[in-house]
């Protein structure tokens, strides 16, 4: 008799020889993809040439054969996006060193927002909380508070960070929404050619060059909660190579209920961009703003004859409202010249001034950016960057207003007149397919 326990089992023999659903699965899925991305790369329509098939009929075969993926595809492959975050030069974000994000103007128009936090809503891994009315906790990578230190926040190459409080100021961070191009998040460290503030990111918003914005455009509304918000623009075009705009933007926000938080803010501002030669242009851009903003603030102090070290049924813990004002204004300028289609060189220079009224922010500070770079092509398909940039922002601190200020507050209350200076230094060298 033969021994047949050596020999497999004829259902574990044929399960051996079956592939795994899972496998199969996998493998018309990838058929299925690579078929479509064929058919999204051919023309639309077969060339007719000397074909005697009418071209009715092949468009009506070709219409009929598409699918959902195809058409999909299609319509991702021509809104393509080209972004100048990652590199400081036009490039395609999927050749680029890094994780980024564009959110398109369409994309802003089509989701109904309405201030800068509320459209950057729309990028992937940043966290964005709306603490109440008129203020925003915006940071990526976790640990999101309201001044979120390492995010780098930037306005057509202008920084809005505070060094004050080591963040940023949403409340008074507006444009108008119609004017943004883009805006590109940058998902981790951009520090070697953005400097401090970019450990976790960077987030440039970009504003619509003077030509894509000519003719008139008014909005305007009014709500229980938005009572009352409007923004118009015109532009024109002033000569053959010169092109400017205009606008002014209004909004009030009404409080919520016992959170004393209301919002009433003006901004106004143009841009105007000057072809100097086929190679060379400029562009020439101010902002000027005034809010008015409430909010409600603790006002920690101890009651007068307590001990020296008292328990916490001798601290009182007051809350106030507060109602404070805010005014800022900034000038950019920038001159763009190409030399080649791998060399070029950017000059921008800005000012940027704000004066903050609030109980604990009560201060003044100018700042002063010069910012030049300069890339040219290297042997062995390589681009070398480099640059320099200063910067010096005198700040200035008033009387605090409250009865006993916090020994971290007296020690700014002289009203005395600080500097700081930055500057960076960076270079970049990156190795291009030729």
């Amino acid at each position: 008799m033969k021994n047949t326990s050596s020999l497999p089992n004829r259902r574990t023999w044929l399960a051996a020889l079956t592939p795994r659903k899972s496998w199969v699965r996998a493998h018309l899925i990838a058929t299925v993809m690579t078929v479509a991305l064929a058919a999204g790369a051919q023309e639309p329509f077969p060339s007719t040439g000397d074909s005697k098939v009418p071209k009715e009929a092949s468009e009506t075969k070709e219409l009929t054969t598409l699918t959902p993926l195809v058409e999909e595809l299609r319509w991702l492959k021509a809104e393509k996006v080209m972004i100048t975050t990652v590199s400081k030069r036009l490039e395609d974000p999927f050749r680029s060193a890094a994780a980024v994000s564009v959110i398109t103007s369409d994309e802003i128009r089509r989701s109904g927002a309405r201030s800068i936090p509320e459209a950057l809503r729309l990028a992937p891994g940043l966290s964005v909380a709306s603490m109440d009315a008129n203020k925003w906790a915006i940071s990526s990578r976790g640990f999101n508070n309201r001044f979120a230190d390492k995010l780098l926040i930037l306005i057509d190459g202008r920084s809005v960070y505070t060094p004050t409080m080591s963040g940023v100021f949403w409340d008074v961070q507006d444009y108008l929404l119609e004017d943004i191009d883009r805006i590109e998040v940058v998902h981790g460290p951009g520090g070697t050619l953005w400097g401090a503030n970019a450990v976790n990111g960077v987030i440039n918003i970009i504003t619509k060059h003077s030509a894509n914005t000519t003719g008139s455009y008014f909005t305007g509304g009014y709500g229980t909660e938005h009572q009352g918000f409007g923004s118009f623009r015109y532009g024109t075009q002033v000569k053959e190579d010169v092109f400017a705009r205009g606008y002014f933007k209004y909004r009030n926000h009404d409080e919520g209920q016992g959170g004393s938080d209301g919002w009433d803010m003006m901004q106004g501002g143009f841009r105007t961009d000057w072809y100097l030669n086929d190679v060379a242009e400029l562009m020439v851009k101010a902002d000027v703003y005034y809010a008015s903003l409430s909010h409600l603030q603790p006002l920690p102090q101890i009651v007068p004859g307590a001990s020296p070290f008292p328990s916490p049924a001798h601290l009182a813990i007051p809350i106030i409202r507060e109602t404070y004002d805010d005014f800022g204004a900034n000038l950019i300028a920038r001159y763009e010249r190409e030399y080649s289609e791998d060399s070029e060189l950017v000059i921008q220079a800005y000012f940027d001034r704000t004066d903050r009224s609030e109980l604990y922010f009560d201060s003044a500070r100018d700042t002063y950016d010069l910012d030049i770079q300069h890339r040219v092509s290297l042997p062995y398909n390589q681009n070398l960057m480099y640059g320099v940039e200063y910067r010096y922002f005198p700040d200035y601190y008033r009387t605090t207003r409250f009865p006993r200020p916090s020994p971290s507050i007296q020690r700014r209350a002289d009203g005395r007149r600080s500097a700081d200076f930055f500057r960076t230094i960076f270079s970049c060298s990156k190795i291009t397919s030729g």
